[in-house]
């Protein structure tokens, strides 16, 4: 074996490096975190790359355009919250009104507790009517309402069905106004909740569960039979 044999290869002569390229995931995780904490339009291919230890070349690689990042964030954390989700509703169906609202209360704010940036992305305060759009692609509203469509139903059907066991008719429209407000009390609890510096958020949601319970135990059935009438 001659010297040569032992010599290193030299720096710049063509060696890959050893580093592992991110996974699609990962580089999402960076854009979720960056797009929840700054907003579309101010967040950065730059930002994202820094937050996920990577450059943009290999950015747009996986993505071709900030748009498409964000959109890729959007749909991959509205399936992971519809799967959270309805895992737990599936579970909870058969107990009992107030329990299923309780379990459906905790699912939402465990839900936002593992996953706060994709929380904030899809359910933030800047998501609301009347908020600064300016801060958010227009184009991923459906993905959000699409999400708030299918949450809003299983309150709905959920309501329906407390309303119908009361020997009234399922009032079809009425279930569904109770379960828009239902799902914004949720909404709302849940960001104050995970805001607060200090607190008890398994408390919180039990007060939430019990604001909502008490709130639907206490509409007179015949009211909503009679709002879902012509």
């Amino acid at each position: 074996m001659t010297d040569a044999t032992l010599t290193p290869p030299l720096a710049g002569s063509g060696r890959r490096s050893t580093r592992a390229r991110p996974t699609d995931d990962q580089l999402l995780d960076a854009a979720c975190a960056v797009f929840a904490e700054r907003g579309f339009r101010a967040a950065t291919m730059e930002q994202v790359a820094a937050k996920a230890n990577s450059t943009k070349p290999t950015l747009y690689a996986h993505f071709r355009a900030k748009d498409a990042l964000y959109e890729a964030c959007l749909v991959r954390e509205a399936s992971t919250a519809q799967r959270w989700l309805f895992r737990r509703y599936a579970e909870a169906a058969q107990l009992g009104l107030e329990e299923q609202i309780r379990a459906d209360v905790r699912a939402f704010f465990d839900y936002a507790a593992a996953h706060p940036y994709g929380f904030r992305l899809l359910f933030g305060a800047e998501q609301d009517p009347g908020a600064d759009r300016t801060r958010q692609d227009p184009g991923a509203d459906r993905t959000r309402q699409d999400l708030w469509e299918s949450v809003t139903a299983q309150l709905s059907r959920l309501i329906g069905s407390y309303v119908a066991g009361q020997g009234r008719p399922a009032a079809e429209w009425a279930a569904r106004i109770m379960a828009e407000m239902t799902s914004a009390a949720v909404v709302s609890g849940t960001r104050s909740a995970l805001s607060a510096d200090a607190g008890n958020r398994a408390a919180a949601a039990e007060l939430v569960a019990a604001f909502i319970t008490a709130g639907l135990g206490r509409v007179d059935p015949s009211r909503m039979a009679a709002a879902g009438s012509p």
